[in-house]
């Protein structure tokens, strides 16, 4: 009998290491085919598109940068206007605060 548990136990464990390889395989197959799927749409990239992809990433990147210029710029105007303003209810709202930034974009 002690034979036969032995055997027993190591054909389990053959058996689960069988049906672990199998499902790895599976996982295998099963990444591979969402990486081709995935990839199905995708053009590679030329030379030339990525020369022009940088172009476009400089200019919108200055695009922001004058961007958060001209609101920093709006916000100091602002904070001296409301220092001149004597009043607290003049304080609490300026007319000519968002018409004073359209410009300056």
């Amino acid at each position: 009998q002690k034979n036969k548990q032995v055997l027993d136990g190591d054909f389990t464990i053959r058996k689960r290491k069988k049906v672990d390889q199998a499902s790895k395989k599976e996982l295998g197959e099963k990444r591979k085919r969402k990486k081709e799927l995935l990839e199905m749409g995708k053009l590679q990239a030329s030379s030339a598109d990525v020369i022009l992809e940088r172009k476009l990433n400089k200019i919108a990147t200055q695009g922001i940068i004058q961007l958060f210029n001209a609101v920093k710029q709006h916000q100091k105007d602002i904070d001296l206007k409301l220092k001149n303003v004597k009043t607290e209810a003049k304080k609490e709202k300026s007319p000519d605060c968002d018409s004073a930034l359209i410009p300056l974009l």
